[in-house]
């Protein structure tokens, strides 16, 4: 019990120290974050929850293309970062979110912003693409419990974050490709008028 109980704290107490150092976050919630995440045993809950969501798949043509896709540097995701690069912005990637295994897309620790890149097919965006895209067939189930479990998941994360005293963004997909533009000048706005709060 011992031998295999002592990995997986250790784990864990890397990760919890990386994701407080990236986040800048308190560091008083240390303790109490390890001791959730190890009573909790979240790790053994996922691996439970993926091997019954694995069952209820359907094996199908769009269900093997979509396999296996990264979550992590899609071209959105890309397409904002060099955009706020190019104007200066410095920003911190895939931070882990405090008593969560889930993370940021985009951080900026200096204004407490949090931005996620929301791909609209994953998200189920009710725009034209995402339309266009939404399944039917053998799957549509499993589909629609998969969207319900991202939304509980992005609430989840909204919740965690804004207790951090974190500004939260969400950006579409669709938005961003069409309009990175319009996106950088928000994100601007919400850089300046935090500046402007801490001068006053």
């Amino acid at each position: 019990m011992l031998s295999t109980t002592l990995p997986y704290l250790f784990h864990e107490i890397i990760c919890t120290i990386a994701t407080f150092e990236r986040l800048s976050v308190n560091p008083s919630q240390l303790v109490y974050n390890l001791c959730f995440r190890f009573r909790s045993g979240s790790g053994r809950c996922d691996r439970e929850k993926r091997s019954a969501m694995k069952q209820a798949w359907k094996k199908t043509a769009r269900s093997q293309s979509l396999a296996g896709r990264s979550s992590k540097n899609t071209a959105p995701e890309i397409h904002l970062r060099r955009a706020l690069y190019a104007v200066g912005l410095r920003f911190r990637l895939h931070c882990r979110i405090p008593g969560t295994r889930l993370s940021v897309d985009v951080v900026l620790p200096k204004y407490r912003l949090a931005i996620f890149c929301d791909g609209c097919f994953w998200h189920h965006h009710d725009c034209r693409k995402s339309r266009r895209l939404w399944p039917a067939g053998k799957n549509k189930e499993a589909w629609r419990k998969k969207f319900s479990d991202v939304k509980a998941r992005e609430r989840r994360a909204e919740e965690a974050l804004a207790v951090e005293g974190f500004i939260i963004r969400r950006y579409w997909e669709c938005h961003i490709l069409q309009d990175v533009e319009r996106v950088v000048t928000e994100v601007l706005g919400l850089t300046h008028s935090d500046l402007t709060k801490r001068r006053s």
